[in-house]
């Protein structure tokens, strides 16, 4: 392995070591967000460096739309998972980040169109699904929405413990086609 090579693994080493400090803490304890901004800048700053390394292009340009994801640069993260989905049309990950930005930035369309990307990747993605269903209901097609999160369901069960916290389904929880699929009879 070349010292270039080398120093390009390490320098991606450490900022997914920041990245995944933030996410860590995240879960434990809430880092607040000039904290957590703080962290992403110093992955941004590993990263730089790679500006114009062609090896794990896509990867590189993954982390970077996370930095920016995590401080809440919707549009520059945006940028990012499109430029990686150059390289790597067959990411999951890619779509996923990509429709969580532009739910973000209230580009529902765009955040439906880049799921539905994802679906034909990974037809049997069970968040992929989940996703879907959430982002069918803010545009309020209930049925849509229904269809996914049902698929979702019988992918994975455990999506339908989210349900009642999901804020996403608000405009479609007292439509029949949502109240028959998330009811349960016992």
């Amino acid at each position: 392995m070349s010292i270039a090579r080398v120093k390009r693994e390490q320098l991606i080493s450490q900022a997914e070591g920041y990245l995944d400090l933030i996410v860590s803490c995240g879960e434990i304890c809430m880092l607040d967000d000039a904290l957590q901004c703080n962290l992403a800048e110093k992955a941004l700053e590993c990263l730089a460096p790679l500006e114009e390394s062609s090896g794990r292009r896509a990867h590189v340009l993954y982390l970077k739309g996370q930095a920016h994801r995590l401080c809440k640069r919707y549009d520059l993260a945006i940028e990012m998972f499109e430029a990686a989905l150059e390289f790597d049309s067959n990411n999951i990950h890619l779509y996923l980040s990509l429709g969580w930005c532009y739910k973000r930035v209230g580009n529902i369309t765009s955040a439906i169109t880049a799921l539905e990307d994802a679906l034909q990747v990974e037809p049997n993605s069970g968040i992929v699904n989940y996703n879907l269903a959430c982002y069918w209901a803010l545009a309020n097609h209930a049925n849509t929405s229904v269809k996914f999160l049902s698929r979702a369901f019988d992918l994975d069960h455990r999506y339908r413990d989210l349900i009642a916290d999901e804020s996403d389904f608000d405009k479609i929880r007292n439509h029949p086609a949502f109240l028959a699929v998330t009811t349960v009879i016992v």
